[in-house]
């Protein structure tokens, strides 16, 4: 293994000048699996993260990736040689997923604004990050323990928390893009009731104010998709 260590450095070169092929990328792919297999974990995690480096893979965080729209994304980025971070609340939804694209899973609940800066610290450098986490609550008004309305914390603040940590660093994301919706338009006809009047501290924390539980959510959600 030592011997087939000391490759790396040379393969490297190699990457750097342009000359990748099929036959280096599997050979230090080859190299940190047969480092982890010897129980040599960090220097397999080395050697991920400096095939990633070399081979200048972007990383994209996908919220909301373990299904619909976001689902779709992750498959489709991964297929274009991406890495992908499947962010979602459920951890075998975002393990599944992951498994499913060779991607991370990334277990992160939007419902908890403490829990949404402590991952977002964590994570590794991205290239991209598509807030697309979403969700309408019709069943009536709830609150997170962070005592806002839930629709207006998951769909909008706490995202906006995600992406304030990502661009304070060094390094930010140079690509960000936020899923929106035109269901907040009520010239486009879509069924949807119009987003609330008054101003963000009152949406904040809305409640159903009267209305039928079914419409009050979807008017929090159209209000969310204003927002974003």
């Amino acid at each position: 293994l030592r011997d087939r260590h000391g490759v790396v450095a040379a393969r490297g070169e190699e990457l750097e000048r342009g000359g990748a092929d099929r036959g280096v990328r599997l050979d230090l792919a080859r190299i940190a699996q047969r480092w982890a297999h010897v129980g040599h974990v960090d220097r397999a995690c080395q050697m991920a993260a400096t095939v990633n480096t070399l081979l200048r893979v972007p990383t994209i965080l996908i919220t909301g990736a373990t299904r619909g729209l976001g689902l779709a994304a992750a498959h489709a980025a991964a297929a274009r040689g991406a890495r992908v971070l499947v962010a979602g609340r459920s951890p075998a939804s975002v393990t599944a997923v992951a498994r499913a694209v060779g991607g991370d899973p990334i277990v992160l609940d939007l419902e908890r604004l403490d829990d949404v800066r402590d991952v977002s610290n964590a994570l590794p450098p991205i290239d991209a990050v598509a807030l697309n986490a979403g969700l309408q609550v019709v069943t009536g008004a709830t609150r997170t323990p962070d005592d806002f309305e839930t629709t207006f914390q998951v769909n909008h603040l706490a995202q906006l928390a995600l992406l304030d940590v990502l661009l304070e660093r060094p390094a930010p994301p140079p690509r960000v893009v936020v899923v929106g919706s035109g269901t907040h338009d009520a010239a486009r006809r879509t069924g949807m009731p119009a987003p609330l009047d008054g101003d963000v501290g009152a949406w904040a924390r809305a409640g159903d104010d009267g209305e039928a539980p079914g419409e009050a959510g979807r008017r929090r959600y159209t209000t969310s998709k204003l927002l974003n």
